[in-house]
């Protein structure tokens, strides 16, 4: 008769019996991770020490005839309002004079011995790669000159 059972059924019915021996999650209880204890951590004790020890430290710097330590240092900072002021005052001074001088100098006629006509033209353009003739003197005489070499090797290329 036993040959009879299928063999399924035979196992189906073993588990049944280890899960009525053993509670119902006996045969998976070994494929888990063994329970491990967590904690906060070091992090969470450190920022907690630290914020306690802030508090106590302004606590103890703030005496009876001064103010507390983070109002002191922002006076601090905060008084020198007057002196950034009074920079401030002089550096706007400084650059309008700067600016005065620039349209004097720009608006002024153009001498003779000034040949360029706005003070940026100094900067206008690379020192480096300029084409002949461009800001410099008179090069007439080297064009002829080079013209006439030009002339003189066509000559003789050409047998004369």
């Amino acid at each position: 008769m036993l040959s009879a059972v299928p063999r399924r059924v035979l196992l189906s019915g073993r588990r049944s019996i280890q899960q009525v021996r053993f509670g119902s999650h006996a045969a998976h209880d070994a494929h888990h991770a063994p329970a491990v204890p967590e904690s906060f951590g070091k992090g969470f004790y450190m920022s907690i020490a630290a914020f306690t020890g802030l508090c106590a430290f302004y606590k103890f710097t703030v005496s009876d005839e001064k103010e507390p330590l983070v109002t002191r240092i922002i006076n601090k900072y905060h008084s020198q309002s007057a002196l950034w002021e009074a920079r401030n005052t002089v550096h706007t001074k400084m650059v309008e004079e700067a600016a005065h001088d620039r349209l004097l100098f720009e608006e002024s006629p153009i001498p003779k011995s000034r040949p360029y006509a706005y003070p940026e033209a100094l900067n206008q353009g690379s020192p480096w790669n300029i084409t002949a003739g461009w800001a410099t003197g008179d090069l007439t005489a080297v064009k002829a000159h080079m013209e006439a070499e030009r002339a003189r090797l066509d000559a003789l290329r050409q047998g004369n």
